[in-house]
C-alpha cells in the first residue's frame, strides 16, 4: 500500500471520527485496529501521532511501509 492509498483510506474513515478525538488519536487508533501496526510504528520507528497531530504525515509514511512488509 502506498502512502497516498493509506491517506485516501484514512480520509474516508475520518468521516466517522468522534468529536472527542483529535485527528491524530483517531488515525493512530484506526491504524492499530485495522492493521495492528501502530505500536510497531511508535516503538520501532519512534513516530506517534496519538499525542501530536504534527506527526501524522510521518506516522502514515512509516505505517504504509510496515503494511507492505
Amino acid at each position: 500500500m502506498t502512502k497516498q492509498e493509506l491517506i485516501n483510506e484514512i480520509n474516508i474513515a475520518l468521516v466517522n471520527k468522534p468529536s472527542y478525538l483529535r485527528k491524530g488519536e483517531f488515525i493512530y487508533n484506526y491504524i492499530d485496529e485495522t492493521y495492528n501496526i501502530a505500536d510497531d510504528v511508535r516503538l520501532k520507528d519512534f513516530v506517534s501521532c496519538f499525542f501530536d497531530n504534527d506527526y501524522i504525515d510521518k506516522f502514515l509514511e512509516c505505517a504504509s511501509k510496515r503494511i507492505n512488509d
